[in-house]
């Protein structure tokens, strides 16, 4: 798996979260409620991948 960086990558904050379209009323306590979720998410799709990436290895090796 190749990562392409075009542009240096900036981390999710509350601020941006209640700047984006359709998040500007939510409270302070939703918007860090919101970047908890998009962070866990995050982790289980690189945990996933790893596994899947491990799991082709393995299958290759044997």
């Amino acid at each position: 798996m190749e990562i392409i960086e075009s542009k240096k990558h900036e981390g999710l904050s509350v601020a941006k979260i209640k700047r984006m379209k359709n998040y500007e009323n939510v409270s302070d306590e939703q918007a860090q409620e919101i970047l908890f979720a998009v962070k866990n998410l995050a982790v289980i799709f690189y945990e996933h991948l790893n596994k899947k990436k491990m799991e082709q290895e393995y299958n290759k090796a044997a």
